[in-house]
Order: C-alpha cells, then structure tokens, then sequence
C-alpha cells in the first residue's frame, strides 16, 4: 500500500510556500499550479484539489498498469484531506464526471479508492465519504433493483411504498451489528408509530447467498417489515456502498434519499 508522496511529512511548509511547483511523487503527478494571488492555505488547497485531474489521461489503460496511477490517486486523497469541505466537494464531483467518460479508468480508481478509504491501516483512511464514489448521496434518487420475497414475488425498489418513505436495511443475520440494530429497530417507537400510520415501509434486503440461512432466520425478523433478497445483485455490481453493515438509507416516496446510517437523523426526519 502506498504511501502519500511529500504531502504528509511536509504538508503546512508545502501548501504555504510551495504548492504551486510541488510534484507529489518522485516524477510523479504533479499539482496543479496555484496562483501567488491566493494566500489563504485552504483555498490554495481548495484550488489545487479542483484541478488536480485536469491533466491526467483518463483513456490511457496503459497507466493502469503502473504505480503511477495509484500514487496519483493516494496523493489526491492526502491532498483533499486538507481541502475545505465544499471544496472537496466540487473536486471529488468533478473527478467522478471525468471517470464517467473512461470506463476502465472509473473501475480502476473507484476500486482503489475503496481500498484506501475503508482500511484502517491506510494512511488516507476516512479523509473523504465514499459516498461521493459510489453514489446514492443525500439528494440523489436511490439506484433501482429488483428483490424477491420469500414467497418468490419480484418487485423493484422504485416501485414500492409510492406513497410513503422507505427506511431501506441491507443486512446480512450472520453479522452481529446487523442482528443489533434489527433489534433497535424492532423497538424503536418513531419507526414504528411511522409504520402504524402508514407513513413507513421497513424494506429489509439480505445482501448474501446463504439462501437456507436466511429462510431460517425470517421467523426473528418483524412482522410489519418487508423482507427480502436481492439474490446478491447490490454487491455484484456494488450499487450500493455495503462496505460497514447494516446499510441504512431513509427514502422519500420518490425515492430521494433522505437521510442515511445515522439512527438518530432518521428518527428525526420521521418525525418532522
């Protein structure tokens, strides 16, 4: 696993000083240059991280095949790191439309972001959400799939409770986090006088492929949820960020995510 380039050992000197001639790696991926107008260390920050990608040949395979892709990708998240929030907002948006034009390039970069963010021994763990990765942002329409109940009828997401929210749980029982917040769940009193007044749907979807395990543990899951499988859909194609479980996402009855993993925001929006 990489390392950052000069950025983490020299970082407050570089940005200060010297950002606009840093290059990240020995003959690596350079910053973009920074204008001397801009003093302020977080915007200088903010202005290189928005135009990191400008130069980089995203229809190039052939980079792929070396490191000098993967430490321009480490040197990116160690830089963005030190970005303002809506700056590495706009940087991340930003880089993701590039991606989008460079299919090879977009499974390359989204894989390795994957493994830098969610590692704890990465040196760039947690320095920016997935979520500006993998979609299904707040905001966004939640990515459709079909599921299946366990008396075999297929439905889509996009097609349930249109007339209600959707509290979407991907869970897996074999994982004890998940068994703790079906538990939570089960007694939670907002969500339920939700559910009870027609304002809620639990959609809850086994992500696996242990079939004879999960028929045997639908008896411990509630009576007023809907359960079900999406036969392994979801992580196949990664629609959905499943890295931490259970995956909580709280949709609207357009099915806009609303609110997503914290309990307590969703009891709050439900309760607005």
């Amino acid at each position: 696993m990489m390392r950052p380039g000069h950025i983490g050992r020299r970082w407050l000197l570089t940005v200060l000083v010297s950002l606009s001639t840093l290059s990240l790696a020995a003959q690596g991926y350079p910053v973009p240059q920074v204008p001397d107008s801009i003093t302020d260390a977080a915007a200088r920050c903010d202005y290189a991280t928005q135009r990191y990608w400008d130069h980089y040949e995203f229809n190039d395979t052939t980079i792929l095949r070396t490191d000098y892709a993967e430490q321009a990708l480490v040197d990116f998240l160690w830089l963005a790191k030190y970005a303002t929030e809506k700056g590495r907002e706009v940087a991340v948006d930003k880089w993701v439309r590039m991606l989008n034009t460079a299919p090879a390039a977009y499974r390359y970069f989204v894989g390795k972001a994957r493994q830098y963010l969610t590692n704890p021994e990465s040196p760039v763990y947690a320095l920016i959400a997935m979520e500006r990765i993998t979609g299904n942002r707040i905001g966004d329409v939640a990515t459709d799939f079909a599921y299946y109940t366990a008396d075999g009828q297929r439905r889509l997401l996009s097609e349930t409770a249109t007339d209600r929210m959707t509290l979407l749980l991907f869970y897996d029982p074999d994982c004890d986090n998940c068994r703790n917040m079906i538990a939570r769940l089960r007694t939670d009193k907002a969500i339920n006088k939700a559910i009870a007044k027609g304002l809620l749907t639990v959609l809850a979807i086994y992500t696996e492929e242990d079939y004879d395990r999960w028929h045997a543990t639908l008896k411990d899951m509630p009576a007023n949820w809907t359960v079900a499988t999406d036969h392994a859909v979801v992580t196949t194609n990664e629609l959905y960020d499943l890295t931490v479980m259970p995956a909580l996402y709280l949709l609207d009855s357009q099915k806009r995510v609303v609110q997503k993993d914290s309990i307590t925001a969703i009891r709050q929006c439900l309760s607005e």
